[in-house]
């Protein structure tokens, strides 16, 4: 294996510890300052939003990586269009669904518990 991949994977794993250390030490923060219910929803809220991430994840980070020797202007902006594009839509995605569990909660079709 090159040395250059080798570094970069260190370098990727270094930083994918370092943001789950600062996400856990978040986490005990959160958990400390809120009640236990707020610290649930919490919970679901930034579940949720990793879930979507992941899933709609395009790996357009890893292609420009992969093709750091053709990078030019116009592919960059490309690339930060679509990215912008992607936010906006799951922006109204998650945005619509939030809607349709606040109309279900207010018409009585769920209820909390506690």
């Amino acid at each position: 294996m090159s040395r250059k991949a080798l570094n970069a994977g260190a370098i990727s794993l270094g930083s994918l510890v370092l943001s789950q250390g600062i996400r856990f030490a978040g986490n005990i923060f959160l958990a400390k300052l809120l009640a236990p219910s707020a610290f649930g929803v919490v919970a679901i809220v930034n579940m949720t939003i990793v879930g979507v991430n992941l899933f709609s994840d395009l790996g357009l980070r890893q292609l420009i990586i992969q093709r750091k020797d053709h990078l030019t202007a116009e592919y960059l902006n490309g690339i930060w269009t679509i990215q912008v594009i992607r936010g906006v839509g799951i922006f109204g995605i998650v945005l619509i669904c939030s809607l349709l569990l606040f109309l279900l909660q207010s018409f009585g079709y769920l209820t909390s518990s506690a």
